[in-house]
């Protein structure tokens, strides 16, 4: 089935309401910790973050005991390449070119084995929808042994969602009220 884009562009508008709505009823309520979470984290050597915005969940709180690396997404600045940075909280960032904030371009490059992704929306066969720019699905092709955990809302669930052939479906999403698991296999470390 073929999703045009208008009807793609219209539901990310829904999905942009909804995690709006959703974000003002939970106030602060946060992602949830799960106790897979944490042999996810010790056996991770770097993980991927990013700084929330538009409502997002805030990947943060889930590291309060992770002694490793921290990195964060930086684009370059024709927008189509985007590379991980190592990154720990208070150190300094700069306007990305997409308006947002990113590490220095001085700043390491690291590829994380554990990478959470911000998600708009998910259906319960772990796709997602993202803002549409496709890179994180484009990074995760890339790195196609990086584990994915996408943190979303619980009312972001939608039915379905019609997966295109570059769409990268995430290993787990984690949400204040469950961690919806595919295989977490890919995820284990030797």
């Amino acid at each position: 089935m073929v999703v045009p884009p208008t009807a793609l562009n219209q539901l990310r508008a829904d999905l942009r309401f909804r995690r709006q709505q959703i974000v003002i009823a939970q106030k602060d309520q946060g992602i949830a910790s799960h106790p897979l979470l944490g042999p996810l984290l010790a056996a991770a050597r770097c993980v991927g973050l990013y700084l929330p915005v538009g409502g997002e969940p805030d990947p943060w709180p889930l590291l309060r005991a992770y002694s490793g690396h921290t990195a964060l997404p930086s684009m370059s600045a024709d927008h189509a390449h985007m590379v991980f940075r190592r990154w720990s909280e208070g150190d300094r960032l700069v306007k990305s070119p997409w308006g947002g904030r990113q590490p220095p371009p001085n700043t390491q490059d690291v590829i994380p084995d554990l990478i959470f992704v911000p998600i708009l929306g998910f259906d319960e066969a772990l796709n997602r929808i993202g803002q549409g720019g496709g890179h994180y699905d484009r990074y995760l092709a890339a790195h196609p042994s990086a584990c994915r955990i996408g943190l979303a809302w619980s009312g972001q669930c939608v039915e379905s969602i019609v997966a295109r052939s570059w769409d990268i479906p995430m290993d787990g999403i984690l949400t204040e009220t469950a961690f919806h698991i595919k295989d977490l296999t890919r995820c284990q470390r030797p």
